[in-house]
């Protein structure tokens, strides 16, 4: 009763989900992909099954890299923001360069981001950090002018 109530569930909320994985390996088998170009759903679904270590190993690398690049990057992003902030020449050093560097598009770095650290886990952090550096500055001077007048006193006299 458990699992027909779990099947249930699971169809009410994900039927979209199951629709499309449906119409994805009928559209593999029929139009008869080689498997390297086209995986099908069951044969990703048997090798999860079947090699769940290689799965989770992965996994565990790829959130590593994700959470420790997400805190480098904010950490980097928030601290130079403030301290832009804080100075006007570091503002006027931190701010052209920032919008310069983020109107390159982060797919063009990753390859001299490579040949300079490697191909390795560095590289990955670094492209991560890269990523989330630039929205960490932006919101964070944004929100630093954005201060209201009593603020701006409160920090004028602390300093």
């Amino acid at each position: 009763n458990a699992i027909g109530r779990t099947a249930v569930a699971v169809l009410r909320n994900g039927w979209g989900i199951l629709l499309l994985i449906i119409v994805w390996q009928a559209w593999v088998t029929a139009m008869n992909f080689n498997a390297i170009v086209m995986p099908r759903p069951l044969g990703v679904l048997q090798d999860l099954i079947g090699f769940p270590e290689v799965y989770w190993k992965n996994a565990v690398y790829t959130i590593g890299a994700a959470v420790i690049g997400l805190v480098l990057g904010m950490a980097l992003g928030t601290g130079l923001a403030i301290l832009a902030w804080l100075s006007d020449v570091l503002e006027g050093m931190l701010t052209p360069l920032t919008v310069l560097f983020s109107s390159v598009p982060v797919v063009t770095i990753i390859p001299i981001v490579a040949r300079l650290l490697g191909y390795d886990f560095s590289t990955v952090l670094a492209i991560v950090v890269i990523i989330c550096f630039f929205p960490a500055f932006v919101f964070t001077t944004s929100g630093l002018k954005a201060l209201p007048a009593g603020a701006e006193l409160i920090s004028e006299r602390t300093s």
